[in-house]
């Protein structure tokens, strides 16, 4: 499930989107700011590559041409979504700023001074974290998020109609496991639901970083080379399908618990025992991959190993 956040430029700022996004299954917070052109052609590749199950923008009360024609695309794109207008002052961008600042994990994020700059995509960060805790209780805890801003010039823009025409992925029918009808249906042979995801994003939309496609090309070579290193890794990696689930339990806290019944008490010990149990088998699975990429030369490997 994911949250996105949504916030406009007015005026002579009219076309400067800033967007964000909040993966709430990984614990993970997408940011982005481009400009766009009156077709909104951007913001429509932008939102079928997210698939947000809710979407929060400003409640502005003058219905522009532009306005109506962003919700109709807003409806037309993500048909299962849930669309919240709040007030345009949560959109607060030094608030934003703040937030990001006590949230984001520095190991695991790309945030450069430079990021901070990005007015319209800090006051979406600023609306979406406090409506994840207003509306659905969710607190992250101090230094948890990965948090990865987009830069749009880096990226190849593939439109949505393309994406029909090549038969990239299914859009207007949920895919079947063990039934080939794209694509990704081809390719994918990822042992996790991250592997897929992430997988479908690079295909959707392929980097145009010559530095980001050649290590990409190198970690290929490797694993092609070394099948016997490969095989390992997705053995191992085959025991996290529930990695995801992992780290967002360790990235919220709950304020909630107070008052709650003796059947709740019990279920609760019961989760957390589990959860323990998980986060057992977790740790040992990322000693095992640390073990695997030390017996690998490639920087990509050495750089990353636990």
């Amino acid at each position: 499930m994911s949250i996105l956040a949504l916030f406009e430029g007015k005026g002579s700022d009219r076309g400067q989107i800033g967007m964000a996004t909040f993966d709430l299954k990984s614990s993970e917070l997408v940011l982005c700011q481009f400009v766009d052109t009156s077709s909104y052609s951007l913001l429509k590749i932008r939102l079928s590559l997210c698939e947000p199950l809710e979407i929060i923008l400003p409640d502005d009360k003058e219905k522009t041409s532009s306005k109506v024609f962003i919700m109709d695309l807003l409806q037309d794109t993500c048909k299962r979504a849930n669309i919240v207008p709040i007030q345009r002052k949560c959109f607060n961008d030094a608030l934003g700023i703040e937030l990001l600042k006590k949230i984001f994990l520095e190991e695991c994020s790309n945030l450069d001074a430079s990021v901070y700059q990005r007015y319209f995509c800090m006051g979406a960060v600023a609306a979406l974290i406090k409506y994840a805790e207003n509306a659905h209780n969710i607190f992250c805890a101090q230094n948890s998020l990965k948090c990865t801003f987009v830069a749009m010039e880096d990226s190849c823009m593939i439109d949505v109609n393309s994406w029909k025409s090549l038969d990239l992925i299914q859009i207007d029918s949920k895919p079947k496991k063990g039934v080939i009808n794209s694509l990704l249906d081809v390719i994918n042979s990822c042992v996790t639901p991250g592997g897929t995801k992430t997988l479908r994003s690079y295909l959707l939309q392929p980097s145009a970083n010559c530095q980001t496609i050649n290590k990409r090309l190198d970690i290929v070579e490797e694993l092609v080379l070394n099948q016997s290193m490969c095989s390992k890794i997705r053995a191992v990696l085959s025991t996290l399908s529930d990695l995801q689930y992992m780290i967002s339990m360790f990235s919220y806290t709950n304020l909630s618990n107070n008052n709650l019944g003796k059947e709740d008490s019990k279920r609760i010990i019961r989760n957390k025992i589990g959860q323990a149990v998980s986060l057992k088998n977790m740790l040992d699975a990322v000693e095992k991959l640390g073990f695997i990429m030390s017996q690998s030369s490639l920087s990509f490997f050495v750089e990353n190993k636990m």
